[in-house]
């Protein structure tokens, strides 16, 4: 399996090129939402035994936990996994993760490596240059659940 479809978008982080693309503005306004959670994820395809099948939704908490597990027994190598969130405002955010121990532990974790990465003057160019600072904001305006 490979990220064929994706594009590395700075820091050892993949995503799909339309991941955001035709739907970074699109809100859902009849719900008036001002917070944009994660709800649901759809794992496409893993390399990790803890995601067995192929096209299965699990619920955010769900994802997060069986990501953090499958990171902890990969040390030396990672587990290439491919994912689509799906937020509280219908919003679908598709890319790859690389599980590992010492690498992604979940989609929160891609998610805030990606936002340290662009608060360097190395990743606000890299994001500016790749036309992925939408994409950044985006992520800087989830409201995480809580625990």
């Amino acid at each position: 399996m490979s990220y064929n479809d994706c594009i590395e978008t700075g820091n050892g982080l993949f995503h799909h090129p339309t991941a955001l693309k035709g739907r970074r503005f699109k809100m859902n306004t009849q719900k008036n939402e001002t917070e944009i959670t994660p709800v649901d994820v759809l794992v496409h395809w893993s390399e990790s035994g803890d995601f067995p099948f192929e096209n299965k939704t699990y619920s955010f908490e769900e994802f997060e936990r069986a990501a953090a597990l499958a990171a902890s027994k990969t040390t030396e190598f990672y587990d290439k996994t491919k994912i689509t969130v799906i937020f509280s405002n219908g919003i679908e955010y598709g890319c790859g993760l690389d599980l590992a121990a010492h690498d992604k532990k979940g989609f929160r974790d891609h998610c805030n490596k990606m936002i340290r990465y662009s608060d360097t003057p190395e990743g606000l160019d890299y994001y500016t240059r790749m036309g992925l600072i939408d994409c950044v904001n985006f992520l800087k305006s989830i409201t995480w659940p809580t625990a």
